[in-house]
């Protein structure tokens, strides 16, 4: 089962500088949502555990809260 991605963030459009396929520069979907969300649980867990933490643990952990966090934003946009 593959888990809600919530969107992305930090998107970029397309950078056309020409008429044809060959001119296209720069392009960037960012990163999704949960990854973002959960490298921001991931600084929380390691600066109240510290270096010394299981990476494992703390990974699945992090994800496991931004996941928490995308089903209760999700929940709120419905009910409203």
């Amino acid at each position: 089962m593959k888990a809600n991605e919530g969107g992305t963030v930090y998107p970029h459009n397309l950078l056309r500088t020409g008429d044809d396929e060959a001119d296209l520069n720069y392009i960037s979907t960012g990163i999704s949502r949960r990854d973002w969300l959960a490298g921001l649980a991931m600084q929380g867990l390691l600066a109240s555990e510290g270096m010394t933490a299981d990476p494992t643990r703390v990974t699945e952990h992090a994800y496991e809260i931004a996941d928490i966090m995308i089903e209760k934003s999700t929940e709120d946009k419905k009910d409203k």
